[in-house]
């Protein structure tokens, strides 16, 4: 389990307009090793999941991609790398003492508010995954957003992090999260996965068909769908972008 992967390699751009890009084009030339990261200290077009623009000071916060060659998952099992990628997260900041949430399909809160967000895109072939690359931005000293639902590791302790300092420490939470699912560790992955699940706990609001609902968020498949359990006790699976759930501001 002590095998690195992530961060074996690295480039640091001081700017860049996409650090998933960035490996993509690499991809396009040449093989890279499993773990190859592109760090930056700025994405001029740094954008989250399903179109979604990610918001980031020059130099303030974590920003970089990684890539991974998942072919021992099944296809219709790509969340579960997602779920990986959720997890490492967490392990990294419950190392800081944060006890962090997942709120679905791929973000992380602190506080109610969201810490970080991931950007998985990949290349299938009609059997299994070619590559999947992984951008993650993680907010750790910007003070202000224009998002006030966003938060930042500084704005919640009131510390300067070394950014130099954290980054070995999250690659290496995700090398044991990638590792433990590589080699069959998906009954843990489910049970760590959902114990973390935004909504778990407690009830949650959440917009479906233009109305709000308060509801508790039971688990999530391997396909990324989200069993949500409504105040009358019926259940309902939700696919992505189906919902939208309403954070603090």
């Amino acid at each position: 389990m002590n095998t690195k992967l992530v961060g074996i390699s690295i480039i640091h751009l001081p700017e860049t307009d996409s650090t998933n890009k960035a490996i993509k084009n690499k991809l396009n030339q040449e093989k890279v090793p499993e773990g190859f990261v592109v760090s930056t200290e700025y994405q001029t077009l740094g954008r989250g999941q399903f179109g979604n623009s990610w918001e980031s000071e020059r130099a303030h916060n974590l920003l970089f991609s990684t890539v991974f060659y998942p072919k021992f998952l099944k296809l219709n099992e790509s969340y579960r790398l997602t779920m990986s990628v959720c997890l490492a997260i967490c392990d990294f900041l419950a190392e800081m003492d944060y006890k962090a949430q997942i709120k679905w399909p791929n973000d992380i809160l602190l506080e109610g508010k969201k810490l970080s967000g991931t950007l998985l895109e990949s290349s299938l072939n009609s059997r299994n995954f070619e590559y999947c690359v992984v951008g993650i931005g993680l907010n750790v000293n910007q003070i202000s957003f224009e998002n006030s639902s966003a938060v930042s590791l500084r704005q919640i302790s009131e510390k300067e992090y070394s950014l130099s300092e954290l980054y070995p420490k999250l690659f290496s939470h995700l090398n044991r999260r990638y590792l433990a699912l590589k080699q069959g560790g998906q009954a843990l992955q489910q049970r760590d996965f959902n114990q973390r699940l935004y909504g778990n706990q407690q009830s949650v609001p959440i917009i479906w068909q233009d109305k709000e609902h308060w509801v508790h968020c039971r688990g999530v498949d391997p396909q990324g769908n989200l069993l949500v359990e409504f105040k009358d006790g019926s259940f309902q699976l939700f696919r992505h972008k189906e919902i939208s759930f309403q954070l603090k501001s």
